[in-house]
């Protein structure tokens, strides 16, 4: 499941309803989400060198994506 910048409520009950294994978070979430999360986290970053990657705990999965602000990935751009 893909979420950007939702409540933790609500990708939690999404993944209880749709039986997800993991949530991807795409929006500016932070790891202060973290607690309330049901599931594993994959948390997708634009840049790792201005120090976003290292806030983020090493049991979150990064996915570096292209930067883009108004499409949050899926751009088909490097």
């Amino acid at each position: 499941g893909v979420f950007v910048d939702e409540p933790a409520v609500y990708v939690n009950e999404v993944a209880q309803v749709a039986g997800l294994g993991a949530v991807q978070l795409h929006g500016d979430e932070t790891p202060d989400i973290l607690p309330a999360l049901e599931r594993p986290v994959l948390k997708a970053v634009s840049r790792i060198d201005d120090g976003t990657a290292t806030r983020w705990p090493a049991r979150v999965r990064l996915l570096v994506d292209a930067d883009d602000p108004v499409r949050r990935g899926g751009t088909g751009t490097r």
